[in-house]
């Protein structure tokens, strides 16, 4: 018996991924050290990763659900900034109710928490102009006083992440999310054929018996991943 090799070009990204996912799930039950094979699969999941963070961009990327959350989450940072230097505004310790009121002096050139309010374009300029001011002393300071500077930082990153999103889907940036999703994916497929090849060849080395099950499911699943493949190419008779 023999774990067949198949880099499963066939299948589409997400496809793919579900497949890397279940072949995990077939190895959990074995001890994999005892088997000689842990270093392989450690690697595999390296790789399985970065494949794995590149769909999720490439995800939000194209996808409306992750522009709306990336908004979500400016608009809750933007908010919860404001709410932060409203409270120490009138707080008993004078270092820190001066940092709060310096702080909203600056929000409220932009339109204050009501930033979160204003039509998505706006905002985003709103906000751009807003971390640059942020950024600058002594409002800079103010942020260090009050211990809110990694709230700012998220509320820029948030900020960014929306710009980027709102950008031509089909510009060089989505062509270049498009190719690392690419390569990340071919380091999977590379990888997953070192494990194959490692495991048939201590079939050879200390027998069948120990690797007869996993072979069996991972076969298995390569029979009903590429079977799914097959499904799909066949044309819909009416």
């Amino acid at each position: 018996m023999k774990l067949r090799k198949n880099k499963m070009v066939e299948l589409r990204h997400m496809e793919y991924y579900q497949f890397i996912n279940e072949v995990f799930m077939s190895l959990k039950p074995f001890d994999l050290e005892a088997l000689q094979i842990i270093d392989e699969v450690k690697k595999l999941q390296d790789k399985f990763s970065k494949f794995d963070e590149c769909l999720k961009k490439e995800n939000a990327f194209n996808s409306p659900e992750g522009m709306q959350k990336v908004d979500e989450d400016r608009d809750f940072f933007l908010r919860n900034l404001y709410s932060i230097a409203s409270a120490f505004s009138t707080y008993p310790e004078k270092g820190k109710s001066i940092a709060a009121n310096g702080l909203l002096k600056t929000m409220d050139m932009y339109g204050a928490n009501e930033i979160a309010a204003m039509p998505q374009n706006d905002e985003s300029a709103s906000i751009t102009n807003l971390i640059q001011d942020l950024n600058r002393e002594p409002a800079k300071k103010y942020l260090e006083i009050l211990d809110i500077v990694l709230l700012k930082d998220m509320l820029g990153k948030a900020n960014n992440d929306f710009i980027a999103l709102k950008h031509d889907k089909t510009g060089n940036e989505a062509l270049l999310i498009r190719g690392e999703t690419k390569l990340s994916r071919g380091e999977v497929e590379k990888m997953f054929i070192v494990l194959s090849d490692k495991i048939n060849a201590l079939v050879i080395i200390n027998g069948e018996k120990k690797y007869s099950e996993i072979i069996r499911r991972i076969n298995h699943l390569i029979d009903k991943y590429l079977s799914a493949v097959e499904q799909r190419r066949k044309p819909i008779i009416k």
